[in-house]
């Protein structure tokens, strides 16, 4: 869905300003794009073995959240989804 960093970003922003306005599906791909994004981070890969570096543990922490947020997000997915881009992207997210 997403072939520019800067539209995610201001996907991003729009959910935080108004989070009661945003679809569950983008939920599911802002709070799934996080998640990658702070668990790919190379400090959490370089450090990821020693836990008493504390260098990494503000991105797992950040990992760990959106992680928790997007397993909230999937569930508040209906069981019947209208086949939108949108819906096959969070779904796409959510399984990767």
């Amino acid at each position: 869905m997403y072939f520019d960093i800067d539209e995610f970003a201001e996907d991003c922003k729009r959910h935080y300003n108004a989070p009661n306005e945003s679809s569950v599906a983008l939920k599911v791909i802002i709070y799934g794009g996080l998640y990658y994004m702070f668990s790919g981070h190379p400090l959490i890969i370089e450090h990821s073995l020693d836990k008493t570096d504390p260098s990494g543990v503000p991105y797992r922490t950040y990992a760990e959240t959106c992680r928790v947020r997007l397993q909230e997000c999937l569930l508040e997915f209906p069981l019947l989804l209208e086949p939108t881009i949108e819906n096959v992207a969070a779904l796409a997210t959510g399984v990767g």
